[in-house]
């Protein structure tokens, strides 16, 4: 009945944005409920702005992308910009970044509407802000959008709220900011950071997913030192392995980044082999945990495990991935420690693409601190530990030149 655009003539607007809401979520297809969906797009600029974030949103989750459906939803999403919840907005804006819709002025407008006034961002609740960075951070990641020094300080007064009212946030939600926090900025300023993991609720147990988080804000920190007890919480957690079952595949691929900036071997092997269980890692996946194994050193004298997933992550098409820059730039830094350790059995000729990685970056108009981070973090780490060896690594990138 929902397919005859007769029966549909007589919905309102919250009638229609709860029955779509309802089969997007159970993950139907938009054709199965055709007059419902043309009654929406009829009715585009009637929808309010809580009925056009609940749709958006499942929307996104269930991959109804097509352009007829989402395009009116997102005009009448730009020009009722003024009538959204700031949380409202950053969720809108995630949800057409995925959908593949240009929300970066949804994204601005967001950003714009708060500042950099820690008032505004305390006038939120506690879900709302955990809500609204969470969904910036989402639509950053599908925009690639780079943020402005004054946008870089408008995320900086959110984190200086969160830390100012810290006590109203769970642990769990001061996790979850501290995620969207790396995401937005790469390298957080430090004293906001370490006191948002400090504020952390001691008696009060994490999720392991949660803890991934945690630990991926520590690796951004320069000192550590603080966060011993923290740090010890984690490896109690994932070293024995087995609430490593309970992450995600990128979850454990990430874990094992951290794990490398904060060399913590014991964390990158347990992260390593979980990963070596699994089938189906995705190439970035694959990128994380082969950098992150050549920073613990796990390639002196490698496990199988190790073996395993460094073989995967040579054999990527990496031809055929241009745009990942950062993570050919993980991959290649792998390699230059397998060579210089005599593994080369473990290379591969189709990981010759990673060494285009520096050439290719000027023809994508990738940012040079992208790479320059993740060199860097090796470099820092060979001179923190005064491993005897020398890597050469060359970055170029819009005439400038780095070899370190």
């Amino acid at each position: 009945r929902l397919r005859d655009e007769t029966m549909t003539k007589s919905l309102g607007t919250q009638h229609v944005a709860n029955l779509l809401w309802s089969f997007a979520v159970a993950q139907q297809r938009p054709e199965m409920v055709h007059g419902l969906t043309s009654r929406a797009m009829e009715m585009a600029n009637e929808f309010r702005s809580q009925e056009l974030t609940g749709l958006l949103w499942a929307f996104a989750g269930a991959g109804w992308s097509e352009s007829a459906l989402i395009g009116p939803l997102a005009r009448s999403s730009t020009l009722k910009v003024l009538d959204f919840r700031a949380d409202e907005l950053a969720t809108v804006a995630a949800a057409l970044a995925r959908l593949n819709q240009d929300s970066s002025g949804l994204y601005r407008s967001c950003l714009q509407r708060l500042g950099a006034v820690p008032a505004r961002w305390i006038a939120l609740s506690a879900d709302e802000v955990v809500a609204t960075l969470w969904a910036l951070a989402r639509a950053k990641k599908h925009l690639t959008v780079e943020m402005s020094s004054i946008e870089t300080n408008i995320i900086e007064a959110a984190a200086a709220a969160c830390v100012a009212t810290a006590d109203r946030f769970t642990a769990g939600q001061i996790s979850s900011v501290l995620a969207a926090l790396t995401r937005l900025v790469p390298v957080p300023r430090d004293h906001l950071v370490l006191q948002l993991l400090q504020k952390l609720h001691q008696g009060q147990r994490l999720s392991p997913a949660a803890l991934v988080e945690v630990v991926s804000a520590m690796a951004t920190v320069n000192t550590r030192e603080r966060l011993a007890p923290i740090l010890d919480l984690v490896r109690e957690t994932f070293v024995p392995g087995r609430d490593c079952r309970a992450l995600t595949t990128t979850q454990v691929a990430r874990l094992a980044l951290a794990a490398g900036h904060l060399a913590v071997r014991s964390l990158a092997v347990a992260a390593v082999k979980e990963a070596s269980l699994r089938g189906g890692l995705q190439p970035f996946e694959l990128a994380h945990l082969a950098f992150g194994a050549a920073l613990c050193s796990l390639l002196d004298q490698p496990m199988a495990s190790t073996v395993e997933v460094l073989q995967a992550a040579f054999q990527s098409p990496w031809a055929a991935l241009p745009a990942a820059l950062a993570e050919r730039s993980q991959v290649h830094i792998a390699q230059l420690t397998a060579c210089s350790l005599g593994h080369s059995s473990l290379l591969s000729s189709t990981a010759i693409a990673c060494e285009e990685a520096a050439q290719l970056q000027s023809q994508n108009e990738e940012r040079l601190p992208t790479a320059a981070y993740e060199v860097g973090s090796v470099v820092k780490a060979i001179y923190g530990k005064s491993v005897p060896a020398v890597v050469r690594y060359e970055v170029l990138a819009a005439g400038l030149s780095i070899d370190i």
